[in-house]
C-alpha cells in the first residue's frame, strides 16, 4: 500500500502486514515467515520523518532482539520499516550514528541550539 511520496517522488510504501493471512502462512515456521515476508514485499527508496510525530518515540523507531534460531540477531524498526541485522552490523551503526550525532550537535551548539 503505498500512503505517501518522498521527496525525490518515489513512493513510500507500508510494509506492515496484513491482518489477513493466509493458512500456509499461518503454518510456517517464524524464520521461514520473516523470509517470505522480506522476500515479497518492495522496499521503499528512502523513508522521512512523518509530518505530524506519532507516538514519540516508539511510533518511530523501535529496537528488538530477534528469536534465537535468526541469522539476524536485532530487528530495527524505523517509520514501520523493519531492518534485521547482526551484531556487528547493528553496533557498527550504533558507533557511526553516535559519530553523526556528536557533529550535529557542534554545529547545532555553535548556532544557538541545544544538542541532542
Amino acid at each position: 500500500m503505498v500512503d505517501a511520496v518522498t521527496r525525490s517522488g518515489r513512493p513510500v510504501i507500508d510494509l506492515l502486514p496484513d491482518a489477513a493471512q493466509s493458512c500456509d502462512h499461518c503454518h510456517m515456521g517464524k524464520g521461514a515467515r520473516l523470509k517470505a515476508e522480506r522476500a515479497s514485499a518492495p522496499l521503499p527508496a528512502e523513508t522521512h520523518e512523518p509530518a505530524v510525530p506519532r507516538n514519540w518515540p516508539s511510533g518511530h523507531v523501535g529496537v528488538a532482539i530477534t528469536d534465537p534460531t535468526a541469522d539476524e540477531c536485532i530487528e530495527i524498526t524505523i517509520h514501520g520499516v523493519r531492518h534485521y541485522l547482526h551484531s556487528t552490523t547493528a553496533r557498527e551503526l550504533s558507533n557511526m550514528l553516535g559519530e553523526r550525532l556528536d557533529e550535529w550537535n557542534e554545529t547545532a551548539r555553535k548556532h544557538g541550539f541545544p544538542g541532542v
